[in-house]
């Protein structure tokens, strides 16, 4: 609040109140990473005090068995992302993806639609090989930073890789669907460090990062600063039996760029 102390009484409420909004409606994105992260701390407490387990010849209920098949997606199993399952046809994703499509990036190995994370709008884009399903992502695009050279001057470091071009490409696409409120260092940090969270508490620490030996060496500061200032791009992957998951941040132009994206590990496929 130091930063408008100096102005009339009326205009200090507007801006409180809009610092009010931006935070309820940041919290509100980032709940469901909230959420993810506090249900796998819950599971590994449970895990570390090593509570009793059903015995393994108990029969499980017929009525239990038949709500869990239901629960699952695509021919009793959870969806590699969102609807889809890797090695789907394009035309089994658009019989069953609900959510508004978009229209603005039309080619044939992608799928493009808008859908809410918390109270906000991105990008969900299922991605094709040959016809069929190898990858999906979530994106959310920001507009542009204010007080940019603040984080200039305050850059020290210039780390991460330089930032692609699939993040242009994804702004002159989408620029009408960029986030209003992801407008600042301070919000653009918030973002970061709960996403990264969220992922790092349900798979633990990354496989691979853009950083390698510098990651622990410097601060979540230093790189939200540097990625800002410098037009870079952050990477994290991790792991799984099916697919490669992997978190960006970018800047690109003073605007923040956020993708989450999941690559099937039979066809990985980078900067669709």
């Amino acid at each position: 609040m130091n930063q408008i102390s100096g102005l009339l009484f009326f205009l200090s409420i507007i801006f409180i109140s809009l610092e009010i909004k931006v935070k309820e409606e940041t919290d509100i994105a980032m709940k469901p990473f909230r959420a993810a992260r506090e249900e796998a701390e819950k599971q590994k407490e449970v895990k570390e005090a090593g509570l009793p387990k059903p015995a393994k010849d108990a029969p499980e209920k017929a009525s239990n068995k038949k709500k869990n098949n239901k629960a699952k997606s695509g021919g009793g199993k959870e969806g590699d992302f969102r609807v889809g399952l890797w090695g789907q046809l394009r035309s089994e994703i658009i019989e069953k993806e609900k959510a508004q499509k978009l229209e603005a990036r039309n080619d044939p190995y992608s799928l493009d639609y808008l859908t809410k994370i918390g109270n906000f709008e991105v990008i969900a884009r299922y991605m094709f090989a040959q016809n069929h399903l190898s990858g999906g992502c979530y994106i959310l695009l920001g507009s542009p930073i204010e007080n940019l050279e603040e984080a200039k001057q305050a850059a020290r470091l210039k780390v991460g890789d330089p930032c692609p071009s699939w993040v242009k490409l994804d702004f002159s696409y989408y620029e009408d669907l960029a986030c209003q409120v992801l407008n600042s260092a301070a919000v653009a940090d918030n973002f970061f460090y709960e996403m990264y969270i969220s992922m790092a508490s349900q798979m633990g620490p990354p496989k691979a990062t853009a950083l390698e030996e510098l990651e622990n060496a410097i601060s979540r500061k230093e790189k939200i600063e540097s990625v800002l200032a410098n037009e870079r791009i952050l990477t994290y992957t991790w792991e799984t039996a099916r697919s490669t998951v992997n978190f960006y941040f970018a800047c690109l132009d003073s605007r923040p760029y956020f993708r989450l994206e999941y690559l099937s590990n039979k066809e990985l496929m980078r900067g669709n």
